[in-house]
């Protein structure tokens, strides 16, 4: 696989747009470290565990692009009807207008609702 950094457009621009659920195999952390510099807005488009693995991500990572007073992080989140984004979580984060709440519980703190994964099964 080549680098992220040869993927990564020269210091003109300042924001890559990637996925995270397909990026996982590609070591995210490291994907991260190599933007480094550049705003990271993770967005989730699918179900229920991409969104709760790119909170996650949101939370582990500094701030980026470093700042003296820095704001806070960004997060794209499709609201389309999504069975596997609406339903597949027993306990979806909490929203407070534009503000979503970290979940808690070990591992990404995501509890499946096995009935949903199921019902979807192929």
């Amino acid at each position: 696989m080549r680098s992220p950094r040869r993927r990564l457009p020269p210091r003109g621009a300042s924001v890559r747009h990637g996925t995270l659920p397909a990026r996982v195999a590609d070591n995210t952390k490291a994907l991260a470290k190599e933007a480094e510099g550049y705003a990271v807005y993770p967005h989730v488009w699918g179900t229920a565990v991409g969104l709760f693995a790119s909170l996650q991500l949101i939370a582990a990572l500094p701030p980026n692009p470093p700042a003296l007073a820095p704001g806070e992080p960004l997060f794209e989140l499709d609201r389309t009807p999504n069975p596997l984004g609406d339903q597949l979580a027993q306990n979806p984060p909490k929203r407070a207008g534009d503000v979503l709440e970290m979940p808690a519980g070990p591992g990404l703190g995501l509890e499946l609702d096995r009935r949903v994964l199921e019902r979807y099964r192929v």
